[in-house]
């Protein structure tokens, strides 16, 4: 029996809700609130604490149909400190950039199952609710 997926780095699991953020994100809290409204369980890698692999951003950014760099806040003034933000990055070089400065990244990411979403506001988090979730309460 053959399986034509990739294995992959990022755990893909339909029962639970993975929330890549920055604690400094204005949205982080908010998110996590959505999150925890599903029926699902909620898992929160810290960006401040976790240092996810290049690999891993790659990942995340293919699930989202985004190259590495589409990730990155180029208004942020870690990023403004090393680039102009109308700077145009290399794979390698956005990889590595989130790799040592996750504050940098753009919107907190919901990954649950095979489907990722950039949370650009709070309620983007409800896209990775089930229809087993139609009662659940916004914050």
């Amino acid at each position: 029996m053959s399986n034509n997926k990739e294995m992959g780095v990022i755990a893909k699991n339909e029962k639970q809700i993975t929330l890549f953020s920055h604690p400094d994100h204005h949205l982080t809290t908010k998110c996590i609130a959505v999150a925890k409204s599903s029926k699902a369980e909620v898992q929160v890698v810290d960006l401040a604490k976790t240092k996810l692999t290049g690999t891993a951003w790659k990942e995340l950014a293919k699930m989202l149909d985004a190259k590495v760099e589409d990730l990155i806040s180029k208004n942020h003034p870690v990023f403004l400190e090393k680039f102009d933000k109308d700077a145009v990055l290399d794979e390698e070089d956005a990889m590595k950039l989130l790799q040592n400065e996750p504050e940098i990244l753009a919107y907190p990411i919901g990954v649950r199952g095979e489907k990722a979403i950039q949370a650009k506001n709070s309620t983007d988090m409800m896209k990775l609710h089930k229809p087993d979730s139609k009662d659940a309460k916004l914050p």
